[in-house]
């Protein structure tokens, strides 16, 4: 925030404009990073080691926060039969879905070679609007969950409310404005956010859409060749 201030919204953003819309008038070498430029903007050694050593300190917690979450959603997804069940296999030996850390392994490497190599292409992926649109949705599911009476009776969390509501759907309300408002600003700011080009959007609508067009497709396939409605799955709560 500090760096922000300090050289101004107009100018990040010009500079993200010309980086991923008008890419034949950026000269700099590498795509702008508020982390790498504020370093440059300080006469100071020590404090420009700090923010470079800093980045790659995210290293390990987003490991923990986003890849290791997203091997178990793959997993889910294969028990779930939305992917083939290949994707839930656990392994005897390491405990863990081998198959889904492999493929979550493989579209990171791709994804590595593809930022270092081509960034311009990769760049126009907005992760962080992205993130923040799925985590908000998940926060009216917070808010819905109660009227899911049958479902809800189930849950250990129905003891906890406030006052007459329940404290998931005030979890919820706070989730959805938090992220709403994250989305908000990460589309306006694309120079903190990411890219909000047509390309980005697009690839954003493409992400969304994808994922319902998998789910109604995997859903026919069981139907027809298994009898089964994968549907059934979500009508009530996992077991641990």
């Amino acid at each position: 925030m500090a760096f922000v201030n300090a050289v101004g919204d107009n100018w990040l953003h010009s500079l993200a404009y010309l980086a991923y819309v008008q890419t034949s008038s950026f000269n700099f070498p590498v795509v702008p990073n508020p982390y790498f430029l504020a370093s440059l903007a300080t006469n100071n050694v020590v404090v420009a080691v700090i923010i470079n050593l800093a980045l790659p300190l995210w290293g390990p917690l987003i490991v923990a926060s986003n890849w290791h979450p997203m091997t178990r959603t793959i997993l889910g997804m294969g028990f779930d039969r939305v992917l083939p069940m290949k994707f839930a296999d656990v392994s005897d030996r390491f405990n863990t879905p081998v198959v889904a850390i492999i493929l979550v392994a493989i579209i990171s490497w791709i994804g590595l070679v593809g930022s270092l190599y081509y960034g311009v292409i990769f760049g126009n992926m907005n992760f962080t609007l992205m993130y923040t649109i799925v985590m908000a949705i998940g926060g009216i599911a917070g808010v819905v969950y109660p009227l899911r009476k049958a479902l809800y009776a189930k849950s250990p969390i129905t003891g906890y409310k406030i006052g007459r509501i329940p404290l998931v759907s005030v979890l919820g309300v706070i989730v959805f404005v938090f992220f709403t408002y994250m989305a908000i600003a990460a589309g306006l700011n694309p120079s903190v956010g990411g890219p909000t080009n047509p390309y980005a959007l697009t690839w954003l609508l493409i992400t969304f859409v994808g994922c319902g067009v998998l789910y109604f497709i995997s859903r026919a396939y069981h139907k027809a060749k298994h009898g089964i409605d994968i549907a059934a799955n979500f009508a009530e709560i996992p077991p641990e």
